[in-house]
């Protein structure tokens, strides 16, 4: 008789960011009567520590029988509820999951959005807000694979897939900014904006699904941006920021129903794109 298999991805981290280790079952929210949609297994496991490069590498003396250096790491493994009937089926789905890229960024976006839900809850009971959400590429390693239902939460699997990290960007100049604008924030030639501060926090939660928030910050956030950009960039530039002033009344609205619910997502998305899209022209522009 073939037991189930459970699909699950699996995020190595440097840092458990307070989060304790253990199973926790996993529902939508306000929604504690259902049954679990997966389950968040949390643990601790050691790993080698590779060499540090050095400048100038010098051997070191190494005593027989002696173990290599280890670290913690922070494995945080999302296993859904929906099983396949047998192994079989489980490692037919890998296979076509491991070759769609489209496939592989939607399965391990669900699951880091759980992983962000623990690290959002975390943030609120320490009170302490420095507990980061994270992406994808902040992991040391994702995995995406499958296996057993006890195996699975003693940290052994069937079979997973190594999911590299998103490409980087080609062009030198591209790569190059971020490190010229850290310059010239840090020699006190140019500031963060209010607004660029703001729409990140508001993205962050948006992807995140916590539209309550993400509709008060873009609400603050545009209202910064209309300020702080007013009269800047050509005529592109120009037509998103009046764009932007006619959502104005939309956005107040939404963050009035988020007092109290979530609002529609999908009007936060579009408003959230263009103040994006104007932020980019700017640095692109200057």
């Amino acid at each position: 008789m073939t037991e189930p298999h459970f699909p699950f991805v699996q995020f190595d981290l440097a840092s458990g960011y307070g989060l304790t280790p253990g199973r926790y079952p996993v529902r939508p929210a306000g929604q504690a009567q259902d049954a679990p949609e997966g389950v968040l297994i949390l643990d601790v496991v050691d790993a080698p520590l590779g060499r540090r490069r050095r400048r100038r590498a010098r051997p070191r003396d190494v005593k027989p029988g002696e173990e290599a250096p280890t670290i913690h790491v922070h494995r945080a493994t999302v296993v859904r509820a929906d099983s396949f009937p047998g192994e079989v089926e489980a490692g037919e789905w890998l296979a076509k999951t491991s070759r769609d890229d489209a496939a592989l960024e939607e399965i391990v976006g669900d699951a880091l959005r759980i992983l962000n839900r623990a690290l959002h809850a975390q943030r609120a009971a320490a009170q302490d807000a420095f507990v980061p959400d994270l992406s994808r590429d902040r992991a040391l390693a994702v995995r995406v694979g499958y296996g057993l239902g006890d195996a699975l939460a003693g940290g052994e699997w069937s079979a997973a897939v190594d999911v590299p990290p998103s490409a980087p960007r080609s062009r030198r100049v591209e790569a190059l900014r971020p490190q010229e604008r850290i310059a010239a924030v840090l020699g006190g030639r140019e500031n963060v904006s209010v607004c660029e501060s703001l729409l990140l926090r508001a993205r962050g939660d948006l992807d995140a699904g916590r539209l309550r928030e993400a509709a008060l910050e873009l609400r603050s956030a545009v209202a910064a941006l209309l300020i702080e950009l007013e009269g800047t960039g050509g005529v592109d530039q120009a037509a998103d920021l009046v764009e932007l002033e006619t959502r104005r009344e939309a956005l107040a609205e939404a963050a009035r129903v988020a007092l109290r619910s979530d609002p529609d997502s999908a009007e936060l998305e579009a408003t959230l794109g263009i103040a994006e899209r104007v932020i980019r022209r700017r640095r692109i522009l200057g």
